[in-house]
């Protein structure tokens, strides 16, 4: 009796996870919706009134236009990354289906230092004068959101791929595999062309100066080569949401084949209770 794939599990714990990916899945498709008019929104505000005490307005469309949707992605992978209940074993504190239940909480309290420090009302000229400490919160918030986001996904990733090896006679585990090596591969041949970008255009190796031309040439290629590995780290983000999808289909399969499954089998057995394989 094969007890530890998903066709012989908990159909409950089944149902569970079809209803959270379905939510995470509409959740992700509002915050990308969102996300694309509301930036709409704040260039046609920025275009007709620069002056900065609007950042009340764009920052408000921010907190309530992407947090509100992306509640429902937190209560997805909530579900979706409920313990299987056939095993008792303690997971990691730092294993992919921790971090894929918890990250989301982190971004909504990053979001929250990202788009605070513009909701306040600044006048116009303190606003020029002083803008060094609020840029830089934000800044950083910026970064720190990205980090979290990346890790959050992969860790989603991770996790699914963890489960779909579960399963009977697909390649999801591949395709996972794909999305998340694909991402952390590009991810990291992108940090450098940062770090280049930043330094590029001072001093040359035999000590002399660079002139503006040289430059700008400089900068185009690493923002090109930058923007090459941005692109794929996208194509490799999309890959793995394909994937998300194809495994919510499967496990749609599976919660509907009750009259296939023997009764014996949606209980836990005493043999797969020596650890958690996720």
């Amino acid at each position: 009796m094969h007890v530890d794939k998903l066709q012989h599990c908990d159909q409950q714990w089944i149902r569970r996870l079809v209803r959270g990916t379905l939510l995470a899945l509409i959740g992700v498709s509002l915050v990308i919706l969102m996300v694309v008019m509301i930036s709409i929104v704040n260039i046609a505000i920025l275009m007709n009134n620069p002056d900065p005490t609007f950042n009340v307005i764009t920052s408000l469309l921010q907190i309530f236009g992407v947090s509100i949707p992306w509640l429902l992605v937190i209560a997805g992978l909530w579900m979706a990354t409920t313990p299987d209940p056939c095993f008792e074993h303690a997971e990691s504190r730092l294993s992919a289906r921790w971090l894929a239940r918890y990250c989301p909480f982190a971004i909504i309290l990053v979001t929250m230092f990202h788009v605070l420090p513009f909701a306040w009302h600044i006048p116009p000229m303190q606003f020029i004068a002083q803008p060094t400490s609020v840029l830089a919160i934000m800044q950083y918030a910026s970064v720190t959101m990205s980090v979290v986001s990346v890790i959050g996904y992969l860790a989603v990733l991770r996790y699914f791929r963890t489960l779909a090896a579960r399963i009977s006679k697909n390649n999801l585990p591949t395709h996972f595999n794909i999305a998340f090596w694909g991402m952390v591969i590009t991810a990291v041949l992108f940090i450098p062309t940062l770090i280049l970008t930043l330094r590029a255009g001072t001093v040359s190796p035999d000590g002399r100066t660079f002139n503006m031309q040289e430059i700008t040439a400089a900068n185009q290629l690493i923002g090109l080569t930058g923007g090459c590995f941005l692109a794929l780290f996208y194509v490799f983000c999309a890959w793995g949401l394909v994937d998300v999808i194809r495994f919510h289909v499967v496990l749609r399969r599976i919660a509907g084949r009750d009259h296939d499954v023997d009764d014996s089998n949606t209980e836990c057995g005493e043999e797969i209770r020596k650890g958690n394989p996720a």
